[in-house]
């Protein structure tokens, strides 16, 4: 999931994207906190099967390695991880 696109507030060295991971191996998540890995079902953002965001996986990814969009959230289905990553970054 893409979640910041650094151009937007200037010219960056290295043309990349902010990108949230997902994961279909929820088994790995049991037991660990809940608000870092929202979980998605299958068909939201063209998921072909249900999906946690891993939140505090944030990673930066050159733009030459995205091949193609799977779909686009909404704001709504947005929301948790737009919180998950305002709290890991003490800014919510």
């Amino acid at each position: 999931m893409v979640v910041g696109v650094p151009d937007f507030v200037g010219l960056p060295v290295y043309p990349g994207l902010i990108l949230v991971p997902f994961t279909t191996r929820l088994d790995k998540l049991r037991g660990y906190a809940p608000g870092l890995y929202p979980q998605y079902p299958v068909g939201v953002a063209g998921l072909t099967r249900l999906s946690a965001a891993l939140v505090d996986q944030v990673r930066y990814v050159d733009r030459a390695r995205l091949r193609n969009a799977l779909g686009r959230m909404t704001e709504d289905e947005f929301e948790p991880v737009k919180t998950a990553l305002l709290k890991m970054l003490s800014l919510g």
